[in-house]
Parts: C-alpha cells; structure tokens; sequence
C-alpha cells in the first residue's frame, strides 16, 4: 500500500501543489486473506476521504507552525484491509498443557465436534489472553497501533462499522463483516500526499494455542479450521475428518506437534488449491495423511516417544502383521515382492528452508541443514561431497527453531529411508492400512522380521492388495530442538522517534566571524545520538506563527563545562587554566589541531558569552575533554570568569548552524522564538512541530556592529554654547550606554571642570565632563540609537572656561546593518 504512515522531512520551502491523495496499491478482486497465528500482513486500503493540504501552522499543523512559510502537510482517513476475522491487536503467549482447544473463540467448532464424538471429560484447552500492541511498520520503520491511534476492527461476523464514519459519513459507513481492518481518521501523511507502504504484525485466527508459547498456532487446529470453517474453509465435510487421529489420540498429529512445540503462522493470500497448503503443512512437519474407514486420517512419522511443553507424544510401534512368503501373492507383474534401492547420489545431504523470522521482523531468512556424515562419505565420489536439495519455501513457520526441526526431520528421513518393498497380498490383509508397521520375513529374498512402514494400498485386478513400503529406522522420526541463530545482519528501523533536541547553544557572532554575509545567529543543536538526526529549524516573531529558516543535519558539538574556568586578564595564550568539558548529550569527539591552529581560530569554541580556541586536548573519560593553551577572549569578547555547567560548544563544525538575520527590518533588541522539529537518522519520523520547545532569543545585532570613531575639534578657547560638532547620521549606528569608546583632550588646560553636552536632534543624553587635570568623565544613561537623517551635536557650556583650549572628542559609536 503507498503512502500510508510516515513522510521524508521536507527539503525546499514551495512543494507542489496536489490536489488528491496518491494511492499505489489499492486493487479489487483480491482475495481476503486468511491469517493464522502471528504474521506481518500488507493491507488493501479499502477506502479513504477527508483528503486535506494544510498550509503548516494552519489546519492540522497545530500551534507553532509557521503561517506563510510555503509549507504543507497532508491528512486522509483511511480504512486498510487486513484479513478474515477474528485478528486481534496482539495476544499474550500462553502455554498449553493439553489440547489448546476452546469452548469460545475460532475453535470453538472443533470443541463441540469433540464434545458431541467423545464427550466433554476429553476435552481441555485454556483462552489466550489480549495484552499490548502489535508492531506497524510504515516503509523500513517501527510504530505501533496506538502511536497512529489507529482503530483495529477484529473481523467479528457482526461487527459495526468503523465509529468515525458513522458519525462523519455515515452514507459510507459499511461493516465489513468477517473482515479485519485497521482505521486511521485524519492521518498526517506529512510533506507528501502519498501513502507510505505499510504492514501490520496481525495476530490471527487460532495465535497463541502453540504449545511452545508463541504467537502461532497449533498446526493441528488450523487443519481442521482450514479444511470446515464455514465462511472461508475448503468446504471439507467435518464428518471426513478423523478427530481421533488428528487431535486425541496419543499418537495424534496434534501431539506430535505439540510436544515438539511447533507452530504455525500462517498469511494466506493467493488462490491455490488446498490440497497444496495441506501438502506443505504435512511434508513440514513429517506427517502423511490418507484416506481409511471413509475417513481422512493423519498420521506422523514419529517413532519415538518423547515429552516436552506439557505434552507427550506416545509412538505407535506396534507391528500390525507379520508377513511371510505365505502370505505374498502374485501379483499384475509376476514378482510378488520386489525390493528396490536409490543410488547413494541421489540422496540430498544438504537441506534449506526459507521462513518469516519473527525475530528478524517476519523478513525471509533461510535455515540450512546438513548431515556431516554423508558429506564426509559422499566426498570420496564428489568434489565437495555436498548433494543440495531444492529450496523448501515454508512461509507458515515464523520461528527459526521450529524451522530447525522440521528440517532436520525431512533431511533424516530422506537421506536414510532409501529401501523400498513392493509385495501383494490376499484380501485376507485387508486391515492393514497406509503407515502400519508391518514385519516382511522371505527366505528367497533373505528378509527375517524385516520392518517396513506402509505407503500406499491399491487394489489389483485379480483382487489382490498391492502394497508400496519403505524401510522402518527408529529414531528417524524424532530430531531433538536445535538452536538457531539466523543469519538477520541489522534491522534499521527508519521510523524510530528522534526525540527532541538538548537545550541549543543560540548567540550571535561579532562582525568579523559574520564576513559579507551579514549579521548572523549561529545555533549548535544536537539530540540523542541513537536516534536524532538532524532538524528543521523554525523562526517566529510573535511565538505563533512560525517560518522555516533551515535545515540542520546531524549533529553539532556541544556540552557543559565540568569545572569552573578563571577570568584571564594576560597575553595569549592562557597556560595556566583548564577548560574541561563534558560532551556526554551528542557523544561529541574533539580532534588533535594543527601547530599554531589554536591562535588561527581553527579550534574556536563558545563558552557563555567568550570565544577561545585551545591548542591541546586531552580525553579524560569517554566524550570528558581537559582542554589547555587556551588564547582567550578572541574577536573582542571579553575573557571572564565561567562557573561549572555553562554551555559549550565547538564551533568549526558543519553542523554550526548560521541564520542570516534580515536586513530590511530592525530587530535589534526584539525576541525571537526559535523552533527546532527533530527527525531521526533516517530522515523520517518528523516531530510535531506543535510539541517541539520554544527557545526564545533577544537580538542584539552584535555582528552587525563596526566600532567607528566619529571626530571633532574647536580651536583656541571657547565660546559660550559653542557648536563643537554637528553629525548628520548617513547610516543606522548607535552610541553604548555610559560612552564606552569615547575619548576626549584639551591643548590648554581648564581651571575648573567643563562639561560638554551630547544631544540626538536637540535632545541631551549625555555629557563629556574634562576636568583642570585633564581627567575626562563620561555620562550616559543608556544605549542611544541614530538612523540616517538624525543629528548628533557637541555643545560647550553657557559659561566657558576661561583657559581651556584647543579641545578634540573621539566619539566612540557603533554601526548596524539592521
């Protein structure tokens, strides 16, 4: 089924318009597929609607989405076909001390056949219990039903149709009886309005009645439901089938099976006659069936008897005749008894299977089995000594140890039941029936008390019975439970949570790190590292509507400091101090740097507010760093004092993330909210933006600012309210609270102190007081800012001082890009 669960993250702001849901596999005519045990289904969509783009922060988007920004997300509802009822969405292991055979449920049918041939006292069974949830994967990824709250309808003969859309189309609500699918309502399909390829783990008809413990289920019980259920079986008359042998009986197919604890998980969806699954399940699990007493009968090939889960499998040994060469009667050919042999080539020592390994996410893996023995014999004749058999596909078998045995079982008896007899006898034999043992004792064939196992039986012309046998070997029948370990090599699962980012590292960079491009904001942003793989990063104004800025992929390089970090008020480098660093959240990894890189900047690093670079590392613990030669205070940021568990972070990394701020609007001063929606290492699983955390940020314009030196001067003494300077602004800049930067001198000194007034279009803010020693004091309140047109003056006092001469000013200011 396309496009059903999970999305890609997006990569371009526009994305094209759609119009309609994109459907790949929705298809008419299929069979409705019959589930047995636990399998991993691909469903039919059967039916959608409410198709919706939205426009993200708009309908569906939730809070936070970013209006305007170019970006939508798609929903549909959705009903997907599973299989025939009863699926339920997952069901506890239970292990079975007798039959497995309930009064209630799928097998109920069976029970009451039993009841109603052999009476209640005969009949035990315990009801699987329903807990947890079954696995979804959505393209290579895991979820689960309750992470879609997805709704599973079971399949039950009366079941109501899905609740959503009763009550949103309740024109379209059909019921689907005996049908099991799962509903989704206004499902987030994400960037795209495709439908992802999705698979549901079902768990079916009869799952958990395996002995074992297993979601599978008991081989025996799915016969039977097979070949009589009434809605989907075969159409098998339940009067034709042999419960005795089948399930009650010591020697029982369903014994057999069960104290092997073997199991069946079966997804049947394509026609094919019954007779075939029906050979498979038997040639698995080494048992024949035949027609006798007008009944179908089953009968295993085991000739041990052994216990095991509970059960015990009580082998039928017993010799059914004992036949001599009174006995045998000519027959249609003349030879009354005809023994034949194949050729030791001819026996395959080399076996393999392909199964749905639940423990490889129901994927195909192959077991193999070989007999060392006969490859060893066999090597004297051929180069490798190996005779492979063709491929056995048993896709019903969902567990690697069951598969083990039920291969070594058709690899035993295939490479070491090599004799055949063929022999008639009277109608007198009449009783004897296909899989007896019977004992063959011929003095002109040299046979005394020689075993065999009954084949087949066919009436001859003259009235005779011809028989078709094959050697007898204890112990063939029975192989012990090898463990298996399967060849899975790594499951990826593409839709793993991400989980949402550590707490980001957000400053702004002074003017020269920011070149050409303009003032930035850098962000280093990092995750988990198991699953966080990057992220979109969202900007808003206002903390309600969002828009996307960028992309982030993987992971940037952050910590904390693990010891506080001394103020350094000397030359570079610092010698004396330690920056050690813990950068445990990303699992960061910092490299050897270059001779003389430190003081290159090639190791720059934030701490708090300083930029430094170090030129040695030492790796103390895992992803524990003693950083030293540190040059501090670089680019003009100021070498403080750091406490313990600030944050760090390197910033040569790619993965820095640099947001160009604009230039067309101020927001020097103003708070941004900064957004960042996690997807994990695959790219998919894209976080709901609605749930991501809000980092808000106030804008200093700090790497938009160029200190410059606006000058001015008055020659010889002054006058009263002298005009000192007067500074048109042709661009945006700003004077620093307290004058930082403004410096002032006189050729003649005063007698008393002479201040100065600083005004922006007539309006003071502060003074340049210089005193009779020459001492200059700076004043000002706060931040003053000036755009293009305003005017800053310089104004000497109403009373000048009468010696002072000669004066000039270095107003310091700052310029701003926005």
């Amino acid at each position: 089924m396309g496009g059903l669960l999970g999305h890609t993250a997006a990569g371009n702001n526009a994305q094209p318009n759609y119009t309609q849901l994109n459907v790949q596999t929705s298809a008419t005519g299929l069979p409705i597929p019959i589930i047995y045990g636990a399998q991993k289904v691909s469903g039919n969509l059967l039916w959608y609607g409410d198709f919706s783009k939205n426009p993200v922060g708009g309908k569906g988007g939730g809070k936070g989405g970013g209006k305007g920004s170019g970006q939508s997300t798609y929903s549909a509802s959705v009903i997907v076909g599973l299989g025939e009822g009863v699926v339920t969405p997952a069901v506890a292991s239970v292990i079975f001390t007798t039959y497995g055979i309930q009064s209630s449920g799928v097998n109920s049918a069976l029970y009451t056949d039993l009841v109603s041939v052999y009476g209640a006292a005969t009949v035990y069974g315990t009801t699987p219990s329903s807990a947890g949830s079954g696995t979804v994967w959505v393209n290579k990824g895991m979820t689960t039903l309750a992470n879609l709250s997805a709704a599973l309808l079971s399949g039950a003969p009366g079941q109501a149709p899905w609740g959503y859309l009763t009550s949103v189309h309740p024109d379209q609500a059909l019921p689907y009886p005996d049908t099991a699918y799962m509903a989704i309502a206004n499902l987030n399909l994400g960037y795209s309005p495709d439908l992802p390829v999705m698979w549901l783990e079902c768990f079916g008809n009869l799952n958990s009645t395996c002995t074992a413990g297993t979601p599978d289920a008991d081989p025996a019980q799915v016969i039977y439901d097979f070949l009589t259920n009434p809605t989907y079986g075969a159409g098998f008359p339940k009067s034709k089938i042999d419960l005795n042998t089948l399930v009650l009986a010591q020697n029982s197919y369903q014994k057999y099976v069960g104290a092997m604890g073997i199991g069946f998980s079966v997804f049947m969806n394509q026609r094919r006659p019954a007779i075939d699954s029906l050979k498979e399940w038997l040639q698995v699990t080494n048992t024949a069936a035949f027609w006798a007493d007008g009944v179908l009968k089953f009968i295993p090939y085991g000739d041990v008897t052994f216990s095991g889960y509970g059960i015990t499998y009580t082998a039928d040994t017993g010799i059914k005749a004992f036949l001599t060469d009174d006995d045998f009667v000519e027959g249609g050919h003349g030879d009354y008894l005809k023994i034949s042999r194949s050729d030791p080539l001819d026996a395959f020592n080399d076996w393999k299977i392909e199964i749905k390994d639940r423990s490889y996410d129901y994927n195909a893996n192959t077991i193999e089995a070989k007999d060392q023995a006969s490859i060893d014999a066999l090597g004297q004749l051929l180069p490798s000594g190996v005779r492979l058999a063709s491929p056995i596909t048993a896709h019903f078998l969902a567990n690697s140890s069951m598969a083990t045995m039920c291969l070594e079982l058709i690899k035993n008896r295939q490479l070491y039941i090599r004799n055949l007899y063929e022999f008639a006898v009277s109608w007198a034999n009449v009783l004897i029936e296909p899989m007896d043992i019977v004992s063959l004792t011929s003095a002109n064939m040299g046979l005394n008390d020689k075993l065999v196992r009954v084949q087949s039986i066919a009436e001859q012309s003259d009235g005779s019975l011809k028989i078709l046998a094959e050697e007898y070997l204890p112990g063939v029948g029975w192989s012990v439970a090898y463990p298996q370990q399967g060849s899975q090599g790594y499951i990826p699962n593409s839709m793993i949570a991400p989980g949402s980012i550590n707490p980001p590292v957000i400053f702004e960079p002074p003017a020269v790190l920011c070149g050409a491009a303009g003032p930035q904001v850098w962000m280093v942003v990092s995750g988990n590292p198991a699953t966080w793989g990057g992220c979109t990063v969202w900007s808003s104004t206002d903390g309600v509507s969002y828009a996307k800025i960028g992309t982030i992929s993987g992971q940037g390089i952050q910590g904390i400091l693990t010891a506080s970090l001394a103020a350094y008020s000397g030359t570079n480098p610092d010698n004396s101090d330690i920056l050690a660093v813990d950068l445990s959240e990303c699992t960061g990894v910092l490299q050897p740097v270059p001779t003389g890189g430190a003081a290159q900047g090639l190791s720059l690093c934030f701490v708090d507010g300083e930029l430094m670079a170090y030129q040695n590392e030492a790796l103390t613990t895992a992803n524990h760093y003693n950083l030293t030669t540190l040059y501090r205070g670089m680019y003009g940021t100021a070498a403080s004092s750091h406490p313990a568990g600030v944050q760090f972070a390197f910033l040569p990394s790619t993965t820095t993330f640099k947001f160009t701020l604009p230039t067309n609007t101020s927001l020097i001063g103003q708070t941004i909210y900064l957004k960042f929606q996690s997807v994990n290492l695959y790219g998919s699983a894209t976080q709901d933006i609605s749930t991501c955390t809000a980092y808000p940020y106030t804008v200093t314009g700090l790497g938009s600012q160029i200190p410059f030196t606006i000058q001015a001067s008055a020659s010889g003494t002054l006058t009263a309210n002298q005009s000192v300077l007067r500074y048109i602004a042709s661009s945006s800049f700003f004077i620093p609270a307290g004058l930082t930067g403004t410096t002032a001198s006189e050729g003649t000194a005063a007698t008393a102190t002479t201040t100065f007034t600083l005004a922006k279009n007539g309006t003071a803010f502060g003074t340049i007081a210089i005193s009779s020693s020459g001492a200059v004091t700076l004043v000002g309140a706060s931040q003053t800012r000036f755009v293009a047109g305003d005017v800053l003056t310089v104004t000497a006092p109403a009373t000048p001082d009468a010696t002072l001469a000669n004066v000039a000013f270095g107003i310091g200011t700052v310029k701003t890009g926005i």
